[in-house]
C-alpha cells in the first residue's frame, strides 16, 4: 500500500509468480516483512505523476490488462532494456537494487537497526552480515540520501552535510536517534526548525551534547553560523543562540573562531579587474 501524501509504503502482502501465473500472498515471508518503508520526496513526486497518468484502484504499476506486472514480463520488457541503455552488466538482477538501496542507506549513515526495519530482516545480524563494509553510525535520513535528486537548495544540502558530519564525529558517544528520525521525515533544516519551535525546553540530544562538552556539534550552533543563517528566520537564530548562552556556551568566542576558518564554499571569490569595471 502506497500513501503518497505521507510518503510511506506499507508492505503487507506480496505477489508470487509460478509458471507464469500471478497469485497474491496475503503476508510476507516473515513477521518483520510487514513494515513501513519511507518514500523519498523525489520518488513520491514521480509516483504521483505516474498515478495521474495511469490510475488504478489497486496497483501502482499495471500490465495492458490492468492487472499486476509479472516478474518475467517485467524482466524481459523493462529491466533488461533498461540496463542495456544504462550500459550496466547484463548479469545485474532487479533484486540487486534492494542490496544497492540498503548499502546506500548504511553508507550515508543510517544504522543497521534502522536498515533492518526498512529491509524487513528478522535479525539485525542478517543486515550486518550483508553490509559489513559500510559505517554503522546513524547519520542522516532516508529522504536525505536522495536529496541531490530532490528539489533542494545547495545551502540546505550543505547544512545537512554539516549536521551529519558532527554526528559522525561523535558517533562513539552520541546517537541522536529521535532527531535523525525527524531528519528522515522533514530534512535537516525542517527538523532543526521543529526543534527550535518550542522555546520551553531543549532536546535530549542538546542536553547530551552539553554533558559531553560538545555543544559546538549541536544544530543550535550550526544555526548560529553566519553561512547557514539564510536558511532560518531571525527568531530561530535568536532562539538557538539563547539556548547556547543559557548553557554557558562561549558562543561569541566559538563563532569568532569559526569565522576565521569558514568553509571554502562560503567565501566569495575575490574580485578581478574585470569584475570591478
Amino acid at each position: 500500500m502506497v500513501d503518497l501524501e505521507r510518503r510511506r509504503l506499507r508492505v503487507v502482502r506480496v505477489l508470487v509468480e509460478v509458471g507464469g501465473r500471478i497469485a497474491v500472498k496475503p503476508y510476507p515471508k516473515s513477521r518483520a516483512g510487514r513494515r513501513v518503508v519511507p518514500v523519498p520526496t523525489v520518488l513520491a513526486e514521480m509516483l504521483t505523476r505516474h498515478r495521474d497518468e495511469f490510475p488504478s484502484p489497486e496497483w501502482v504499476f499495471t500490465n495492458s490488462a490492468a492487472g499486476p506486472v509479472g516478474r518475467t514480463s517485467f524482466r524481459t520488457r523493462v529491466w533488461k532494456p533498461a540496463i542495456r541503455r544504462a550500459g550496466l552488466p547484463e548479469r545485474l538482477r532487479f533484486h540487486d537494487l534492494r542490496h544497492a538501496y540498503a548499502t546506500w542507506l548504511v553508507s550515508e549513515g543510517v544504522p543497521p537497526n534502522i536498515v533492518q526495519r526498512i529491509m524487513g530482516h528478522e535479525d539485525v545480524t542478517t543486515t550486518l552480515a550483508i553490509y559489513t563494509d559500510v559505517p554503522d553510525d546513524y547519520v542522516g535520513r532516508v529522504d536525505g540520501v536522495f536529496c541531490r535528486e530532490a528539489n533542494v537548495t545547495v545551502l540546505e544540502d550543505r547544512f545537512r552535510q554539516h549536521v551529519m558530519e558532527q554526528v559522525r564525529r561523535l558517533r562513539d558517544r552520541y546517537n541522536p536517534a529521535e532527531f535523525l528520525i525527524m531528519v528522515s521525515e522533514h530534512g535537516a533544516v525542517g527538523a532543526t526548525k521543529r526543534l527550535l519551535a518550542d522555546p520551553r525546553h531543549t532536546s535530549y540530544g542538546f542536553e547530551r551534547l552539553h554533558e559531553l562538552g560538545a555543544l559546538d556539534a549541536s544544530v543550535e550552533f550550526a544555526v548560529s553560523l553566519s553561512w547557514f543563517q539564510p536558511l532560518f528566520r531571525v527568531d530561530e537564530v535568536e532562539e538557538a543562540e539563547r539556548r547556547l548562552l543559557l548553557h554557558e556556551f562561549p558562543l561569541r568566542e566559538r563563532l569568532a573562531r569559526a569565522e576565521r576558518t569558514p568553509p571554502a564554499w562560503s567565501v566569495d571569490p575575490p574580485l578581478t579587474d574585470e569584475d570591478e569595471t
